[in-house]
C-alpha cells in the first residue's frame, strides 16, 4: 500500500476557489468544441478552477462559460511514482514520473473583445507549456517536455512543491494584474512526524525528551542517534528503536 497520497492544490494570492469534479470529463472524452462539455458555469464567477481526478490522472479546467470569463483553459497531467520508502524523520523518498497533456483555450460566449495574455504552465520550476496571444484565442499546445522525471523527498504532512502544476498568467499591456496559481495535483506525504520516546527527571519534576531537546544515543564504536520514532508504529510490536517489554513482546516507545 502506498503512503503518499496524490492530492488536488489549488490557490493564489487572490480570491480565486476551485470546485472538485468526479471521473473523466467531458471535454477530454469528446472535445472542447461544444461548450455543454465543460464544467460549470455556476454562478460564482471567483470559481476559476473545476477539476476532478481518475486514479492517477488529473483533469484541470481553467475558467467557465460565464459573464466575467474572455477565455477558458484545459490540460491533463498523470502521476506515477515508485521505490517509496520512508525514513526515520517519517520523510518519504520516492522516484515520480509526471506526465503533461496538450495545453488548449477556447473563447466563451462572453467575450468582448482580446486582452493580451501570456499562459505560462510548470512543473515545479520547469517550464512545460506557453501560450502568448489574446484572451479569447482559441489554441492548443503540446507540453515540451511532456515527461519529467524525479526522486523527491516528501516531509511529513506536507506536499511537494517540486512536482505540483503551477500557472503563470501575466497581461503584458497590465491592463489586469498578473497571477500565479498552484493549478494542479502532487504528492502529500501523511505522516506524522517522528517523535523522541522517554522523559528524564530534573529538579523533582519529569521532562519528556520529545518537547525538552533530548537525545537518545547509544554507543556502537561511536555515538548514534537513536532518538526518532515513527507515530505510525508506536505501541507495534518489534518496531522502532526503543522498545519496552508489555505482555510478552517488546513494543515501540510511545510519545511520554
Amino acid at each position: 500500500m502506498s503512503i503518499l497520497l496524490i492530492k488536488g492544490r489549488f490557490g493564489s494570492s487572490g480570491v480565486y476557489s476551485a470546485v472538485e469534479e468526479y471521473g473523466v470529463p467531458q471535454w477530454y472524452r469528446n472535445g472542447v468544441e461544444n461548450k455543454s462539455n465543460w464544467w460549470g458555469p455556476g454562478t460564482d464567477v471567483n470559481e476559476a478552477f473545476y477539476w476532478s481526478l481518475d486514479g492517477t490522472h488529473a483533469f484541470i479546467q481553467y475558467g467557465k462559460n460565464l459573464s466575467g470569463w474572455a477565455g477558458c483553459r484545459f490540460i491533463d497531467e498523470a502521476l506515477t511514482w515508485t521505490n517509496e520508502r520512508q525514513n526515520s524523520d517519517g520523510s518519504v523518498d520516492c522516484d515520480v514520473t509526471v506526465d503533461v497533456g496538450q495545453y488548449g483555450g477556447r473563447r466563451t460566449d462572453y467575450f468582448k473583445g482580446n486582452v493580451p495574455v501570456v499562459h505560462t504552465l510548470k512543473i515545479g520550476e520547469q517550464v512545460v507549456a506557453t501560450y502568448s496571444g489574446g484572451t479569447g484565442d482559441g489554441f492548443n499546445v503540446p507540453a515540451n517536455p511532456s515527461r519529467i522525471t524525479k526522486h523527491l523527498t516528501v516531509a511529513p504532512q506536507s506536499y511537494s512543491d517540486s512536482i505540483q502544476l503551477y500557472m503563470d498568467v501575466h497581461y503584458p499591456t497590465g491592463i489586469y494584474p498578473d497571477a500565479h496559481f498552484e493549478a494542479g495535483v502532487t504528492l502529500y506525504n501523511p505522516t506524522p512526524p517522528a517523535y523522541i520516546p522517554m522523559a528524564t527527571r530534573k529538579n523533582g519534576q519529569w521532562l519528556n525528551l520529545n518537547d525538552h531537546n533530548g537525545h537518545i544515543l547509544i554507543r556502537h564504536g561511536s555515538w548514534q542517534d537513536r532518538s526518532k520514532e515513527l507515530f505510525t508504529t508506536q505501541r507495534h510490536e518489534n518496531q522502532g528503536h526503543n522498545r519496552i517489554r508489555r505482555g510478552g513482546k517488546w513494543l515501540q516507545l510511545p510519545k511520554m
